[in-house]
């Protein structure tokens, strides 16, 4: 049946770790990964409210956080987490970048960058905030209808 909610967030987390490991000396890498990081608890939580994640995999879902964001927000994101504006603005400015894959050939002073605690704190906001309705999700995930 594919990956739950709850194993989505477990991967939120861990990308969210590996990119605090190279915070300080990638942007390109930190940020890519952090990046992913928010996708996948953005994914998470749409995927426990009820979209397939066949059709979280592609447009206009697919990396797009700001699609994703407002798509969670339409389902009542803000009730698990609240992000100020200076989070949402944050997610914008990396989105621009992230959701063309841009990092991967990043090239210094080309492209605003948000600023890493603000996306940090993001990614930390999903994983933390989102855990109890992911979990409730995939009480029943992997079981057979009757």
């Amino acid at each position: 049946m594919g990956t739950s909610p709850e194993g989505l967030l477990h991967y939120a987390k861990e990308f969210m770790d590996a990119a605090n490991v190279v915070a300080d000396e990638s942007v390109m890498a930190s940020h890519t990964l952090i990046g992913h990081s928010i996708e996948l608890g953005l994914k998470a939580f749409l995927l426990a409210k009820g979209i397939p994640m066949e059709q979280l995999k592609f447009k206009p879902y697919g990396h797009d956080l700001g699609y994703m964001l407002d798509a969670a927000d339409a389902l009542d994101l803000n009730s698990y987490v609240e992000f100020a504006a200076d989070h949402r603005t944050a997610i914008g400015v990396l989105n621009d970048v992230y959701s063309t894959h841009g990092f991967r050939y990043y090239e210094p002073n080309t492209v605003p960058v948000p600023e890493w605690k603000t996306v940090n704190d993001v990614a930390d906001r999903l994983v933390q905030r989102l855990r109890e309705i992911t979990q409730e999700a995939s009480r029943t995930w992997n079981q057979e209808p009757a």
